[in-house]
């Protein structure tokens, strides 16, 4: 009886201070891509971001996890690292695909190859290879 009471009285005390207590804190690991595509792409093109991180273009395409929101020429993405596939990130190289017209391509018509360290990137395509 005497150890009962003695343990009543612990959560007693206890629980005030549990109620009090602020929730633990989250830290956001996501990581804000943006990015401009061509005038020239249709708005029924599907825009994805592809690298080594992604699984690579034939896991990319129509993977709704690898989807960018699209408006108009505006593209963005919000990336859980923890979704990454093995130990890649974006600091191994990725670049943008269209469904439709295939890869980016820079001025020159060269293939892209980006790397991200940060938590934010902001790019324009100049072109797809289609």
């Amino acid at each position: 009886m005497k150890k009962l009471l003695l343990a009543i009285v612990a959560v007693a005390v206890l629980l005030p201070s549990c109620q009090n207590s602020k929730p633990p804190v989250v830290l956001d690991s996501s990581i804000k891509i943006e990015v401009v595509i061509p005038d020239s792409t249709p708005a029924e093109d599907v825009i994805y971001i592809c690298g080594p991180c992604t699984g690579g273009e034939s896991f990319t395409i129509g993977n709704p996890a690898w989807k960018l929101n699209r408006t108009g020429v505006k593209c963005s993405i919000s990336l859980d690292p923890e979704g990454f596939m093995g130990n890649y990130t974006l600091a191994d190289g990725f670049h943008f695909v269209s469904d439709a017209h295939g890869e980016e391509l820079d001025a020159e018509g060269e293939p892209v190859n980006r790397v991200l360290s940060g938590k934010e990137g902001s790019y324009v395509v100049a072109k797809w290879s289609k």
